[in-house]
């Protein structure tokens, strides 16, 4: 999705995978389409996680001093509640300069309505950035690999403004890969879509090698779809509709999705 895979492409990548639990940080070196793993890193300071964690913090002292309702940091339900809006909240926040996290009766009756912008949020991840600066600095100073030429961003964080500067700041020569979905189709809007362009390009290639097998597997459990996909080629129609709880892998859906104008998920 990112056109590394290209003949053309040479160059040493970065790929910084921003998760939930963990950031996962790998060198590549890329030749003519072969990929060799330099070295990698998982760093914990800072994730998804953790960022919605100081946002939930934060709200509950702001709720605190609202109210004048003490005790919402022991009650579970109520931090649950926020947790989850803590979540919504950094996704708008991706592509956004402010938000509302609005909860009704969250705690004792009390209602709560606050704003967090980007720049409040930045201020409360300060020190989870530094040390993932610091961390992804180290990393790449003990392995040898400063010369980096191109990064690439991916995970639920790499839509967040102050994740790609700081990412930019440890190498600042290096180009930043923009996720395209082929000739004539232009960049794509979120990390999100490159993810399942290349998850699409990845089952065509197993589907080539044919080790794609849709009959049982040899597994306990099998994962499932958490919700309903529609699978399209850019245009109005449909090439394949998934129902929730479908069972993964199956003959069909890779078909749809390793077609040769790589079909993509909307």
């Amino acid at each position: 999705a990112f056109g590394v895979d290209d003949s053309t492409f040479s160059g040493t990548v970065l790929v910084v995978d921003a998760g939930w639990s963990r950031t996962e940080v790998s060198v590549y070196d890329v030749r003519a389409g072969v990929f060799h793993l330099r070295a990698s890193k998982q760093i914990t300071v800072f994730c998804g996680k953790v960022v919605v964690d100081l946002m939930c913090k934060h709200c509950v002292k702001d709720f605190t001093r609202r109210s004048k309702v003490p005790g919402l940091a022991d009650n579970a339900r109520g931090v649950l509640r926020l947790h989850k809006e803590c979540e919504q909240a950094l996704k708008i926040l991706s592509v956004g300069a402010e938000t509302a996290v609005n909860i009704d009766s969250l705690f004792e009756g009390a209602d709560y309505s606050g704003k967090l912008s980007r720049a409040r949020v930045d201020d409360l991840c300060m020190m989870p950035y530094m040390q993932f600066k610091q961390q992804l600095a180290e990393f790449l100073e003990s392995e040898g690999l400063t010369a980096v030429s191109h990064v690439a961003l991916a995970g639920g964080l790499a839509a967040v403004q102050k994740v790609q500067s700081t990412v930019a700041g440890v190498v600042p020569a290096a180009e930043v890969l923009r996720p395209s979905r082929g000739a004539g189709g232009g960049v794509m809007s979120s990390t999100a879509e490159a993810q399942c362009v290349g998850a699409a390009l990845h089952a065509r290639t197993i589907c080539q090698q044919g080790r794609l097998d849709s009959g049982p597997t040899a597994m306990e459990t099998r994962p499932a779809l958490a919700s309903a996909l529609r699978v399209s080629a850019g245009g109005p129609e449909t090439l394949l509709a998934l129902p929730k709880g479908a069972l993964l892998p199956c003959q069909a859906q890779a078909e749809a999705l390793v077609s040769t104008d790589k079909a993509f998920l909307r």
